[in-house]
């Protein structure tokens, strides 16, 4: 539900909790918007997409991180020997 002052310039009901949200996402930031949105949602009893999420965070300066795959760790002497069988294929 939006609450409003001005019917011209809505404000959103998270606003009534931006100190909390800033803090604890300041302390530990979510990664997914997702898991911001389940934490407001759990926390304000405010349930949002996790779009409109994502526009409140960049609103309040509070940026995602992003994730990505950590690659395994290499083993030299297997890449040794595939490296000398497949040289020698040709």
């Amino acid at each position: 539900m939006v609450s409003t002052i001005d019917s011209n310039h809505p404000t959103s009901d998270l606003e009534a909790h931006r100190a909390s949200i800033v803090e604890d996402f300041k302390s530990r930031p979510p990664a997914p918007a997702k898991e911001a949105a389940a934490w407001i949602e759990k926390m304000t009893g405010i349930s949002r997409s996790a779009q409109r999420v994502r526009i409140f965070m960049k609103k309040i300066g509070i940026s995602f991180r992003k994730t990505a795959a950590i690659p395994a760790k290499s083993d030299a002497e297997k890449q040794d020997e595939f490296k000398k069988k497949s040289w020698n294929l040709k």
